[in-house]
């Protein structure tokens, strides 16, 4: 078993190692390129405008996951109908009030079917609860508690993140363990949130970068006398 944090701050990779780590993904926000980390450490590229462009741009220079940010208007919506998307975060930080009898925490039946059609994960920020206080602390806890159920009902994995501050924000993957257990988590589940789930996504980094793999469910046994050409890491699925 492995603890794996799908979004961390480069400042923050050697800190998470010495906290019990065994992966990390150093995670930085996508311009025009990407700096690629060190061999023992995932790139992830933060997309936050032009998602389905930038991702596949992303992909070409050479980023192992890709990130989108969901807490513009058509931010996560855009995310959740592209395909290069791995995970979608901060989708509890959307401006809007809450309604009566339900919360706008960015994310609804529709997204949601949208995300688990496209193997696309949901990833809660750890930043945003640590950096607010009172009642945004708690409109916090409860967007993110229903998205939560939301990707519970629709099979859409969940991931914990320690998100981009400094190396002092750094925290084991036990301390978020015990934070999903407070968002109402089970200890099966909240334990798949830094294991199983983020692994899961490697593992769709993996078949993207692998050249036998054409499409979904197509791959290649064995090549003729042809070489492989250099596999093309987007519209595979």
């Amino acid at each position: 078993m492995h603890y794996v944090n799908l979004f961390t701050s480069p400042d923050a990779v050697e800190t998470s190692k010495k906290l019990g780590w065994d992966i990390v993904c150093s995670v930085a926000e996508y311009s025009r390129g990407l700096k690629k980390s060190e061999a023992e450490v995932l790139s992830g590229a933060l997309i936050s405008d032009s998602i389905r462009k930038n991702s596949r741009k992303a992909l070409d220079s050479g980023a192992d996951i890709i990130i989108a940010e969901g807490s513009g208007e058509k931010g996560g919506r855009e995310a959740s109908e592209c395909w290069e998307v791995d995970l979608i975060v901060n989708l509890e930080s959307v401006r809007e009030r809450d309604r009566v009898n339900q919360r706008s925490s960015g994310l609804d039946h529709v997204m949601a079917s949208y995300m688990a059609e496209r193997n696309t994960g949901y990833c809660i920020n750890l930043e945003n609860i640590l950096n607010t206080r009172g009642v945004r602390r708690a409109q916090t806890l409860g967007r993110i508690g229903q998205n939560i159920r939301l990707c519970r009902k629709y099979g859409v994995k969940t991931v914990f993140g320690t998100g981009r501050s400094d190396r002092w924000s750094a925290r084991s993957p036990h301390d978020l363990i015990l934070f999903a257990r407070l968002l109402g988590m089970g200890d099966v589940e909240a334990k798949r949130t830094v294991t199983d789930n983020p692994m899961h996504f490697l593992r769709k980094s993996e078949a993207r970068n692998d050249p036998d793999r054409m499409m979904k469910g197509l791959e290649v046994v064995r090549w003729g006398s042809g070489k492989p050409k250099p596999n093309r890491k987007y519209g595979w699925y």
